[in-house]
């Protein structure tokens, strides 16, 4: 289980979250997944933007951790792109929205059903993630 994980979980059991440990201290692929769920807290709070606090401090936690995946040179595209799918909305957008804050107010999008490249068919989101 990663460091995140106990600490979400341990939020939820008892209604009290534990002081969470510096970015800087994760390993790579915690500080991928905190990101993604950064991403979904923004776009649930969608409704709130552009001067709701909760989601001013999800903007500011998912700018946090893309610096300090960028700083390691980590890639996140891939895992963004299946969090798109994953989530049927356009999170590839909404996270170059999120970054560039408060020039651009990153409003939710959804994605268009995958198609397949060959014939243009619609491609089960199932067999998507299949992949």
């Amino acid at each position: 289980m990663g460091r995140f994980s106990w600490f979400r979980r341990c939020s939820l059991e008892f209604g009290v979250s534990p002081p969470v440990p510096p970015p800087v201290d994760w390993e790579d692929a915690s500080l991928l997944e905190e990101l993604c769920l950064g991403l979904r807290d923004v776009g649930v709070g969608n409704e709130q933007l552009p001067d709701g606090e909760d989601v001013r401090k999800a903007i500011s936690r998912v700018k946090a951790l893309s610096a300090e995946l960028a700083k390691r040179g980590v890639d996140v595209s891939s895992r963004i792109t299946r969090l798109s799918i994953e989530t049927n909305w356009d999170m590839v957008l909404l996270l170059r929205e999120t970054l560039s804050f408060p020039r651009s107010v990153p409003y939710l999008a959804s994605t268009p059903d995958p198609k397949c490249g060959n014939c243009g068919i619609p491609i089960s989101r199932k067999a998507v993630l299949a992949l």
